[in-house]
């Protein structure tokens, strides 16, 4: 996770600076993490529409009847007394700087025939020290409605998702109790389609997929000053 407020030189974060909160593989389901976020081109089970929105049309290989669902739910939410032994940003720096980290994502999908459908949901929340300022968090939430279809025998399955993001940053004033009002807040809000393809034509050890994700350009709601 890259915070640009960190690298501010001392001054307050406004409203208006770029904020990429892209996390990568590291914070995944555990077969996505397992295999370093190489997952377009596997693309089974609800978790995989998280890399390919086409996962959620394809069939389980051992699939007996016409329909099936599937669930995900998978959390993280490490002691702050590890953070300095963590790299969840994934760019070779320990994640000393932050004093919280949390993580969860869920979902459910269904089948029929060769139509698929689901809804993920995701949650990323991280709290960083500020010199005189106490705390800055940052919060992050993305929910994906993801439609799929299958032809040509299961072989060609494509697909596509909407995915609304929201987004906040806070600072959190030294001694705040816990639950105060947050009078110092930007809150942003955006949308991005998502699309998705999977080629596996039956009877062939191999396997092709492709996935097109542009980055969702939430912008601050309200009055940022």
């Amino acid at each position: 996770l890259v915070l640009a407020p960190a690298g501010a030189g001392g001054q307050a974060f406004d409203g208006t600076k770029a904020l990429d909160t892209y996390t990568g593989p590291v914070i995944s389901p555990a077969r996505i993490l397992g295999l370093g976020g190489a997952y377009v081109g596997v693309a089974e089970g609800l978790a995989g529409a998280l890399e390919n929105p086409a996962a959620v049309a394809q069939k389980h290989r051992h699939l007996a009847r016409g329909w099936d669902w599937d669930w995900l739910l998978t959390w993280y939410v490490p002691d702050p007394g590890d953070l300095g032994s963590q790299d969840l940003g994934n760019d070779g720096r320990s994640d000393a700087g932050l004093s919280g980290v949390g993580n969860l994502q869920l979902g459910l999908s269904f089948q029929r025939g060769p139509v698929g459908v689901g809804l993920v949901g995701r949650g990323l929340t991280v709290a960083a020290p500020r010199d005189g300022l106490g705390h800055v968090e940052i919060e992050k939430s993305d929910v994906s409605l993801a439609f799929g279809w299958s032809a040509l025998r299961d072989a060609l399955v494509v697909g596509a998702s909407w995915t609304n993001v929201a987004g906040a940053v806070a600072i959190v004033p030294p001694g705040s109790p816990p639950g105060a009002e947050l009078t110092e807040k930007v809150e942003y809000s955006g949308a991005t389609m998502r699309f998705g393809a999977l080629f596996r034509p039956r009877g062939r050890p191999y396997r092709l997929g492709a996935s097109f994700h542009p980055a969702a350009s939430a912008r601050a709601k309200g009055d940022r000053s």
